[in-house]
Protein backbone atom coordinates (compact mmCIF):
# COMPACT_ATOMS: atom_id res chain seq x y z
CA UNK A 1 0.00 0.00 0.00
CA UNK A 2 1.13 3.58 -0.73
CA UNK A 3 1.57 5.81 1.96
CA UNK A 4 1.15 10.14 1.18
CA UNK A 5 1.86 12.19 3.67
CA UNK A 6 -0.72 14.64 2.53
CA UNK A 7 1.13 17.57 4.81
CA UNK A 8 4.15 17.09 1.87
CA UNK A 9 1.68 17.11 -0.85
CA UNK A 10 0.37 20.74 0.33
CA UNK A 11 3.56 22.65 0.61
CA UNK A 12 3.79 21.67 4.59
CA UNK A 13 6.50 20.01 6.63
CA UNK A 14 6.19 16.29 7.06
CA UNK A 15 4.24 14.38 9.67
CA UNK A 16 5.94 13.27 12.45
CA UNK A 17 5.41 9.80 12.25
CA UNK A 18 4.79 8.70 16.09
CA UNK A 19 1.75 6.79 18.24
CA UNK A 20 -0.56 9.36 17.58
CA UNK A 21 -0.17 9.84 13.76
CA UNK A 22 -3.35 9.18 11.46
CA UNK A 23 -4.01 7.34 8.49
CA UNK A 24 -6.99 7.15 6.27
CA UNK A 25 -7.28 5.02 3.80
CA UNK A 26 -8.66 5.09 0.68
CA UNK A 27 -9.25 3.26 -3.38
CA UNK A 28 -8.55 5.10 -6.44
CA UNK A 29 -8.53 3.40 -9.44
CA UNK A 30 -8.06 -0.21 -7.79
CA UNK A 31 -5.26 0.85 -5.64
CA UNK A 32 -4.90 1.06 -2.57
CA UNK A 33 -3.48 4.12 -0.64
CA UNK A 34 -3.03 5.56 3.22
CA UNK A 35 -2.85 9.28 3.37
CA UNK A 36 -1.12 10.89 6.63
CA UNK A 37 -3.18 13.31 8.30
CA UNK A 38 -3.03 15.40 11.31
CA UNK A 39 -6.62 14.53 12.69
CA UNK A 40 -9.45 12.53 11.57
CA UNK A 41 -12.61 14.71 13.13
CA UNK A 42 -16.18 13.95 12.55
CA UNK A 43 -18.23 12.59 9.79
CA UNK A 44 -20.59 15.35 8.21
CA UNK A 45 -23.03 14.96 5.68
CA UNK A 46 -23.30 18.63 4.43
CA UNK A 47 -25.76 20.14 2.20
CA UNK A 48 -24.19 20.48 -1.09
CA UNK A 49 -26.03 23.67 -1.67
CA UNK A 50 -23.52 25.18 1.48
CA UNK A 51 -20.92 24.46 -0.99
CA UNK A 52 -18.35 27.54 -1.84
CA UNK A 53 -16.14 28.22 -4.21
CA UNK A 54 -12.10 28.15 -4.35
CA UNK A 55 -11.12 31.20 -3.48
CA UNK A 56 -9.16 32.98 -5.60
CA UNK A 57 -6.40 33.74 -2.97
CA UNK A 58 -5.83 30.72 -1.66
CA UNK A 59 -2.23 28.95 -1.70
CA UNK A 60 -1.38 28.16 -5.57
CA UNK A 61 -0.10 25.00 -3.80
CA UNK A 62 -3.34 24.09 -2.03
CA UNK A 63 -5.47 25.26 -4.86
CA UNK A 64 -4.40 22.56 -7.02
CA UNK A 65 -5.57 20.21 -4.65
CA UNK A 66 -8.94 22.10 -3.11
CA UNK A 67 -12.02 20.97 -4.79
CA UNK A 68 -14.41 23.07 -2.67
CA UNK A 69 -15.21 24.23 0.50
CA UNK A 70 -17.98 25.04 3.39
CA UNK A 71 -18.04 27.00 5.83
CA UNK A 72 -19.00 25.39 9.18
CA UNK A 73 -20.11 27.07 12.06
CA UNK A 74 -16.38 28.90 13.44
CA UNK A 75 -14.24 26.94 11.08
CA UNK A 76 -13.48 26.21 7.21
CA UNK A 77 -13.49 22.69 6.02
CA UNK A 78 -11.52 22.14 3.00
CA UNK A 79 -12.82 19.27 0.55
CA UNK A 80 -9.71 17.81 -1.01
CA UNK A 81 -9.70 16.40 -4.51
CA UNK A 82 -8.39 13.04 -3.88
CA UNK A 83 -7.79 12.08 -7.15
CA UNK A 84 -5.41 15.37 -7.27
CA UNK A 85 -3.93 14.78 -4.30
CA UNK A 86 -2.72 10.85 -5.27
CA UNK A 87 -1.70 12.17 -8.94
CA UNK A 88 2.34 11.85 -9.28
CA UNK A 89 4.07 15.43 -10.32
CA UNK A 90 6.00 14.87 -13.53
Amino acid sequence: MTVIDVRVRLGLSATLLGDDSMGVAVEHQNELYTLLVDEIGEVLSLNSDHREKVSGTMDPTWREFVESNFQLEGDLMIVLNVGQLLRTKN
